[in-house]
């Protein structure tokens, strides 16, 4: 496609040379445009861009890619033809008709000859440079981008094949979090790993705690270090393009470089004096008025023209400043164009330069995290702060023709043209967030052959301070992402996340990528994350992205929004079966596609009206309820519906006969959502013609009387005109009634399920059911199909499915335990059913299970007295003594924990005489001391370590859990009664971090008044609790094991457990692990040969217990983030007070067996 084509711009003719191309970004003019005459619009490419207005004044505008009127009245030109409107795919384009008398056009884009048309004068007089420098509309984005790797064409024998063994691209890739001094072997290692447990990859992930110098040269040696070994192993390599996050700063390289890319902000200051107005260049506007009123304040340029009692509004712009989250660095302004162009520099073209020519091959994504609208820092969205600066509010009067300035309380309180002004300024910022950030990072990705992915802040839509409409910022993604952290699981609102990101995954053909499983605490088990992916997959995510997988736990990085899918947790070994599915389910979810009929106009543009700063927004809240309430009414009825943005049907919406048509998708019916009270002016033209097609709007809210924040008649009057079509619906019953009559259900469910349905190219159907629920579904089902088959995705076999024929279709049973899934094809050719299966399980004794632990227990110790700078602190948690030895050596706060090194500007700093510490853990040894005691403590080589004043040797010690955290036998030296680990450091290294310390051995622990003693008998398991049992830190494997006799003539062995309070177990049989149990109904099935035999049921734990946290008062399940380790009693509690979970079988396991 031709430059210009591609930009949707296109040169102004000789008479006016006002534009240049420039192949890394999109055209700009640069120069004025003249008055021109209606004539001048009619024969108008879809390139062009035009303004409408009275001859004098602000100039309004309209054009294919926007059409917004920007300042003035429209009189007659406020809605385009429908004619003109069915071209160009349902843009605005006009005729001569659509321009009054007495108004001209002004004309962007290739030069044409003009007629004086209505215009008495041909050309009236230039329009200046700074009205006009910048594109009014946004240029088309493409559907299909060129480094977008679409889905192969599989055989259906191929397809079985591959779901047998998906491939690398469909497998779940995790966050791999590059968090220390790296090195070449554990690089490998974690490779290997990733390999064995069913990942496709990963996404080199920098993050707090990364000691070598980002994109320094070390770290591409490295970085090459990873990539050569992934592809031995056919893996992908994938970039991250931050260390950390948000994106956009280069880890300090962007803001170091272009100190002018710092975010700039505006905050209102309210009360004030007159003597407060000044003329100081950050002072952007003062106005007065009485007090408690905001509605009528006026603009005041001096002291004297504040009345008396009244008080003063300042508006100050302020530049961010630094903090050590962002490398102590400013975070950038994603609306500065120079912020997008050093970031590329800095970032992608470093990896361009050192790994271009594995781009789209072992190197096929880039991943942003969590770009955002910024004030004060990152994420400090002070109440009365929002995005603002000088170049802003330059580029919002091109935009808009007015001045924001005089108008900056509206954005504040529901002052003055509230609506207009709030629409203007957020659209503003959206459209220049694109301009400058996602569509030059989204283009430069894509010529380089590397396809753009990552997430945004969408979790609280709307919420335009942050990020405002999200949903369009996706098609500027080759894959559309989304973050559900774990505790997010279930609730409504997050559901229309995921369906909202979904729809624009549905309608540019895309994949759905999901940062998933974040926050999640060290607690997460199977039953947790098969719950949680599932309800990701079926509401439309097909590539999971695991929130994260740790190089190391060490210091504050085990507090880092845990889990971990890496080798700190003990379930990680065993693992793969939960990979396979997730890798099973996106493979037929990638190569088949949606083809839903109805489509939900939702109200992220009315959300714009409501986005205020100076007082509560309780209207946002009710947008957020009344819609997540309506996600999750229409998927608990499986009806097939997909959201449209309001940006995305601007480019992509059109109607072509029956169908209105967004991309690839095509529907039948149009929902206005609940809470719509504003539409974009690009919005009506669309729905004028789908109505003048003979198509029904089903509206949940009045007509809604607001168009560009404007108020406007233009959807009263189609309601009008169109009143049989256009249908109130007053509540969800309402609704569902109305959409089933007009179109019958694709299936049908007598319960609330998850459902999935999807097309194969040749024509079968993918379905997926998943219960997220605490409750077993036991449901009948009914679907047009001529036959089904069930594809296992913990097995990857493929069998036919029990149904029976009903007239045109089939009938099935649906039963699914909680946390269930299954997945289906349903055939368009005929299949034979399977008959019902009628297992003859027969009971076997198994006698005695001898229930034993497979690693030592743990004891661990969390309170300390430290000693620093001749000062003594008694019995305090090592996570504030941590942070007082960091701050006594200079630090704001410990450098490693949520802290980002610039360069290495922390390893470098240098510690002499005088500094350092010394912590003193104590413990009690109730008895005699037990045999082959040994103490982990993490980097052992900087310290000094004593217990009761003898030297630990460390030079022997071995690795538990983690590198850097070494276990090493204290020796002779313990004691009956109370002992003493003294760990001493001097001078202080950076790379110290004061963590707890632990004891590994033969005992058990009972709690004590102040925290745990250790007594030296060692105590047999039985079936219950764990912890109760003298093993409160315990996170290893337990094993229950029973000797049986397998009768003569029986082949398979059924091992049922009462419940799981563990992350998983494995089903062991003489000494072969052949099966595998992590979710209800809490069994496994596998084979066995007849006579005698040692089963053993494997129970793995997690590493809550082992990590912590032990002390916040919420008794946190499932949730974790840093902070949560920072609430503890001031001096050590009891150990009847630590939060530690529960882990172990109630009951022992019932066996059964059959032929």
């Amino acid at each position: 496609m031709a430059r210009n084509q591609r930009h949707g711009r296109g040169c102004l003719n000789k008479s006016a040379p006002v534009c240049f191309h420039d192949r890394n970004s999109w055209l700009r003019f640069t120069s004025a445009t003249l008055w021109r005459g209606a004539a001048a619009v009619k024969s108008a490419p879809r390139e062009l861009s035009f303004g409408v207005g009275k001859e004098k004044g602000p100039l309004p505008r309209k054009s294919p890619a926007r059409g917004r009127a920007g300042g003035g009245s429209l009189p007659g030109a406020s809605r385009p033809s429908l004619a003109a409107q069915n071209r160009r795919q349902g843009a605005a384009v006009f005729t001569d008709a659509d321009i009054p008398q007495g108004h001209g056009a002004a004309c962007k884009g290739r030069g044409h000859a003009v007629g004086s048309g209505h215009v008495e004068e041909a050309v009236r007089r230039a329009i200046i440079l700074a009205l006009f420098s910048v594109p009014f509309a946004l240029a088309q984005p493409p559907l299909e981008p060129q480094a977008l790797k679409p889905a192969p064409q599989m055989t259906p024998e191929q397809l079985r094949k591959a779901f047998a063994d998906p491939p690398s691209e469909y497998r779940s890739m995790p966050l791999w979090v590059w968090n220390d001094e790296m090195d070449p072997a554990r690089i490998r290692e974690m490779l290997a790993q990733y390999r064995r447990q069913g990942m496709g990859g990963a996404f080199v992930h920098p993050r707090p705690g990364l000691m070598t110098e980002y994109l320094g040269p070390e770290w591409f040696k490295l970085w090459r270090e990873a990539l050569e070994e992934g592809k031995k192993l056919g893996l992908l390599v994938n970039i991250y393009d931050e260390n950390s996050y948000p994106s956009g700063f280069a880890g300090g390289h962007v803001p170091a470089l272009a100190p002018e890319t710092a975010s700039q902000f505006v905050v209102a200051e309210t009360g004030l004096e007159a003597a407060a107005v000044s003329s100081h260049p950050q002072h952007l506007a003062f106005f007065a008025g009485p007090p408690n009123e905001p509605g009528s304040l006026r603009r005041v340029r001096s002291p004297r023209e504040v009345k008396e009692g009244e008080q003063v509004a300042a508006f100050r712009l302020r530049r961010a400043s630094g903090n050590m989250w962002t490398a102590g660095f400013p975070y950038v302004d994603l609306t500065n164009p120079r912020t997008a162009e050093v970031f590329l520099q800095t970032t992608y073209e470093a990896y361009r330069r050192e790994f271009g020519d594995e781009f789209g091959k072992t190197i096929r994504w880039a991943f942003t995290d969590e770009p955002l609208l910024a004030t004060g820092g990152a994420y400090d969205q002070a109440r009365m702060a929002l995005p603002l600066s000088y170049a802003t509010l330059a580029e919002f009067r091109k935009r808009n023709g007015y001045d924001l300035a005089d108008h900056l309380p509206s954005l504040y309180w529901d002052a003055g043209d509230w609506r207009k002004v709030r629409f203007d300024y957020w659209q503003t910022l959206h459209d220049l967030w694109i301009e400058h950030f996602m569509r030059p990072m989204f283009e430069w990705c894509d010529r380089n052959g590397i396809q753009f992915t990552g997430h945004f802040m969408e979790h609280e839509w709307p919420y335009p301070w942050i990020t405002p409409a999200d949903a369009s910022l996706h098609v500027f993604q080759h894959a559309p992402g989304i973050d559900m952290l774990g505790g997010q699981e279930l609730q409504p609102r997050y559901l229309f996340t995921i369906r909202q990101s979904a729809s624009v995954s549905h309608q540019l053909g895309r994949r759905l990528f999901a940062e998933a499983y974040g926050v999640a605490g060290w607690d997460a088990t199977m039953e947790h994350l098969k719950r949680f992916g599932d309800w990701l997959l079926v509401h439309g995510v097909n590539f999971i992205d695991q929130h994260l997988s740790f190089t190391t736990i060490r210091g504050a990085r085990k507090r880092d929004h845990p889990q971990s899918f890496s080798d700190a947790a003990s379930w990680w070994a065993a693992y793969r079966p939960h990979a396979d599915h997730l890798a099973r389910v996106s493979l037929l979810s990638s190569v088949s596609e949606a083809r839903h009929r109805v489509l939900v106009i939702h109200p992220t543009t009315t959300g714009f009206l409501y986005a205020r700063r100076g007082a509560d927004t309780p209207e946002l809240a009710k947008i957020r309820e009344n819609n997540a309430r309506l996600a999750q009414f229409l998927a608990d009825r499986q009806v097939d519906y997909d959201y449209g943005d309001e940006y995305v049907l601007e480019w992509f919406g059109k109607v072509e006969g029956k169908k209105f048509r967004v991309g690839k998708a095509a529907y039948d019916l149009v929902v206005l959502s609940h809470d719509v009270a504003n539409l974009r002016r690009q919005t009506v033209p669309l729905l004028e013609a789908w109505l003048k097609e003979g198509g029904t709007v089903l509206s949940m809210v009045e007509v809604p009387a607001f168009v560009d924040g404007r108020e406007s008649d233009a959807l009263q009057k189609l309601r009008e005109q169109f009143g049989k079509q256009w249908v109130r619906i007053f509540d969800e019953d309402g609704l569902i009634a109305a959409i089933r009559e007009r179109l019958p259900a694709r299936i049908q469910i007598n319960a609330p399920v998850g459902f999935l349905e999807r097309w194969l190219p040749n024509g079968d159907r993918v379905l997926f059911f998943a219960n997220s629920t605490n409750a077993a579904i036991n449901a009948k089902a009914s679907i047009e199909a001529a036959g089904l088959e069930e594809w296992d995705t913990l097995t990857g076999l493929t069998r036919p499915y029990p149904f029976t024929k009903s007239g045109r279709g089939v009938e099935f049973a649906l039963q699914l335990p909680p946390a269930g899934s299954l997945l289906l094809l349903a055939r368009k050719d005929p299949a034979p059913a399977a008959a019902p299966a009628k297992p003859a399980w027969r009971s076997l004794s198994a006698g005695s299970w001898t229930v034993s632990a497979n690693e030592p227990n743990v004891l661990v110790l969390d309170y300390c007295d430290l000693e620093i700078g001749g000062e003594k602190l008694a019995d305090i948690n090592t996570w504030r003594a941590n942070w007082i030895v960091w701050q006594r050596h200079g630090f704001e706060r410990p450098a490693w924990d949520n802290a980002v090194q610039f360069r290495r500007n922390v390893l470098d700093r240098k510690f002499g005489d005088g500094t350092g510490f010394k912590a003193v853990f104590r413990f009690t040894i109730a008895g005699p001391p037990p045999k082959d005691l040994r103490l982990a403590v993490e980097a052992p080589e900087l310290y000094r370590i004593a217990l009761n004043g003898q030297p630990v040797d460390f030079a022997k010690s071995e690795r538990w859990l983690d590198p850097h955290l070494k276990a090493a036998p204290l020796g002779g030296a313990l004691k009956t009664g109370q002992n003493e680990i003294v760990l001493e450091a001097a001078p202080f290294d950076p790379r110290m971090e004061l963590e707890n310390i632990y004891l590994l051995g033969a005992f058990t622990v009972a709690p004590a008044e102040k925290g745990f003693q250790i007594t030296a008998a060692v105590k047999p398991l039985a079936p219950g609790s764990w912890a109760k049992q003298g093993r409160p830190f315990y996170g290893a494997t337990v094993s229950y094991a029973a000797k049986v006799r397998i009768p003569g003539g029986q082949r398979r062995l059924r091992v049922s457990l009462k419940d799981l309070p563990a992350a998983l177990a494995e089903v062991v049989v003489n000494g072969q692990a052949l099966g595998w149990i992590g979710w209800p109904p809490y069994e496994a099935e596998v084979p066995v040969q007849p006579g005698n035999a040692t089963i053993e049921v494997r129970v793995y734990g997690t590493p809550r217990n082992v990590f912590g946290p032990f002390h916040h008062p919420e008794k946190l399940r499932f949730r974790a983030w840093p902070n949560a380790w920072a609430v503890f009693p001031e001096r050590q509690p009891p150990g009847s007070a630590y939060d530690v979970l529960d882990y172990g079988l109630s009951a022992a396991p019932v066996l059964a067996t059959s032929p």
